[in-house]
């Protein structure tokens, strides 16, 4: 599951060479990783990279089925986004793929410290537990590997940050004053009425976050949940004099490269921060715990140089992400399945912070460890809370990530490892 070679000098040969033919590259590399004395299967959200990797491995292997997992209604509600089940049977029906649906509806409260303990750090992603459940699913039938799409997004130019990068240095051409409009604006709008979510609110404020700001800045602002001085305000005086070396780190790792176009810059700064310090990493764990093998196609050297090789303006072109993987994509999915809307691998995570975790949140978080010693503000945290609470602002993420920081903390203490 970790990088065995250098991208950043694979993404330099590349996007020095002739592009390569993706097809073929794709299709070579599903079926290397197929290779194995046990039966395989496959992750299946209905999205396009895992459509791909279920399809060609169906293909190649036919007695390759595939898990999917899906939500109650009543957290779809809020998460407000695709529901990913529906294309997912589309994609098993039509192609004749055994499907395997898990409904995440877990005691979340009791499952969350088990997820913290196996990943061993606080990783504040809850797609962790989706794999989890995922790989005890196919391990209680006997499956022992498991291909997913992961590495896709970064590699191809699939993630709305990404886009949402590129729009930005649009918006902020835009004069001054239909600016300062459009902030005051979304600023008044809510993110949930009534138990609904309301997406594209929500990711108006999201994207006014960094809409003004120069390339690496916008970039890195793009995937972090505070901006230096936020972040700074949030933790203690003691800690608050780290937060320029850390932004510094992913600066430098932005800027060590010789791509000539922004996209693949911010490709190849995801493949190297996103794809082995959280998604691999998560993954990795996630499955060791279930005893199962997660194997990713898209992450082979050979699939990374013929994705440097393409243009960015071919991975992005419009409003249209991910153009290149799509257009190869068109030979073995049908249209509706390319073009869908894209949903992430993620879980109901606003609904558990507002319901089903609201105990821990009170009796762990606010009243833990990290407030009584300090380290996190407790007014800062309570102005979080509050917000989230009453729908001004969608502030889920980050209550989660201080919660799965917190019983990290904990358990950390608990095993002798003193602050």
């Amino acid at each position: 599951m970790q990088h065995y070679w250098k991208i950043a000098d694979v993404a330099a040969e590349a996007a020095a060479g002739p592009p390569a033919d993706l097809r073929q590259v794709i299709e070579e590399s599903v079926t290397a990783h197929l290779v194995s004395d046990v039966p395989v299967s496959s992750f299946l959200s209905g999205g396009l990279d895992s459509s791909i990797i279920t399809v060609l491995a169906h293909q190649a292997e036919p007695g390759v089925d595939a898990y999917t997992i899906t939500f109650r209604p009543e957290d779809q509600r809020l998460e407000a986004m695709p529901d990913d089940a529906i294309y997912a049977r589309k994609v098993a029906k039509q192609f004749g793929i055994d499907l395997h649906e898990i409904e995440i509806s877990p005691d979340i409260a009791d499952l969350l410290p088990r997820m913290v303990d196996v990943l061993d750090e606080p990783i504040g992603d809850p797609a962790a537990i989706n794999t989890l459940l995922m790989c005890d699913a196919a391990r209680e039938r006997g499956i022992k590997v498991i291909l997913s799409g992961m590495g896709a997004d970064e590699l191809f130019g699939g993630y709305r940050k990404q886009l949402a990068c590129l729009m930005a240095s649009r918006y902020a051409a835009l004069p001054r004053l239909p600016r300062a409009a459009i902030r005051a604006g979304v600023g008044r709008l809510p993110v949930s009425v009534g138990g609904h979510g309301l997406r594209y609110a929500r990711w108006a404020k999201r994207f006014l976050t960094f809409a003004e700001l120069p390339e690496e800045p916008r970039f890195r602002r793009s995937y972090t949940m505070y901006d230096p001085p936020e972040l700074a305000a949030l933790v203690s005086p003691d800690l608050a004099g780290y937060v320029d070396e850390v932004v510094g780190e992913h600066r430098d790792i932005y800027n060590d490269n010789t791509l000539s176009d922004e996209v693949n810059r911010m490709c190849l700064a995801d493949s190297r921060l996103f794809l082995p310090g959280l998604n691999l990493a998560y993954t990795d764990r996630a499955s060791m715990a279930a005893s199962v093998e997660v194997r990713t196609p898209f992450v082979d050297p050979v699939v990374a140089r013929a994705a440097f090789s393409i243009r960015g303006h071919d991975k992005i072109s419009g409003r249209q992400s991910k153009v290149a993987l799509k257009k190869a994509a068109e030979n073995w999915l049908p249209h509706e399945i390319v073009h869908r809307p894209k949903a992430s691998f993620s879980a109901p995570l606003r609904a558990w912070v507002r319901g089903d975790l609201q105990e821990l949140i009170r009796d762990q978080l606010v009243g833990g460890e990290l407030v009584e010693t300090g380290m996190i503000r407790p007014g800062a945290l309570a102005q979080l809370i509050s917000d989230d609470r009453a729908g001004r602002e969608d502030r889920s993420k980050q209550i989660w990530q201080l919660l799965t920081l917190e019983l990290w903390y904990r358990n950390a203490q608990s095993q002798g490892v003193s602050a």
